[in-house]
């Protein structure tokens, strides 16, 4: 989300529909700043496509089902299961259950076989994962998270 004001990031309430469009284009920008930088080329697909719905509505190409790059599939499940597990300024930190709950919920969203490879998870696995994102304040603060 390189490039988003931290008033919009760190907001507590709910975005409006102007903060949600410049939200959107997070996309584009990484994918504009990764062009630059041979190392990164392959990754230009998923931070581009990561937030394409596999039924077609996301962004910001409206794909669907196969035609959104693998990486970007698996990506999206990663980026919103974190988003659900992980404490916000607008909401407390959710079980794995219930994250995986919701996540099977909306499951027209995502790409099945991530869906099902997500399931696989035991909740002490899921936590032993989460735990890896416990850095320390130091590293926090690089990379954001302070």
């Amino acid at each position: 989300k390189i490039g988003i004001s931290d008033q919009i990031l760190f907001n507590p309430g709910r975005l409006t529909d102007e903060d949600r469009q410049i939200m959107r284009q997070h996309v584009n920008l990484g994918y504009d700043m990764l062009q630059h930088i041979p190392f990164f080329h392959d990754a230009m697909p998923v931070v581009l496509h990561h937030h394409e719905n596999y039924d077609g509505t996301g962004f910001p190409q409206g794909l669907r089902g196969e035609d959104i790059p693998l990486g970007a599939r698996i990506f999206h499940v990663v980026d919103v299961y974190d988003a659900m597990i992980s404490e916000r300024p607008y909401k407390p930190a959710w079980p794995f259950e219930k994250a995986l709950t919701t996540i099977k919920q909306e499951a027209d969203r995502y790409d099945p076989k991530v869906v099902q490879a997500l399931e696989q998870l035991t909740p002490t696995e899921a936590d032993w994962i989460r735990q890896l994102q416990d850095f320390t304040p130091a590293t926090r603060e690089i990379l954001g998270r302070g």
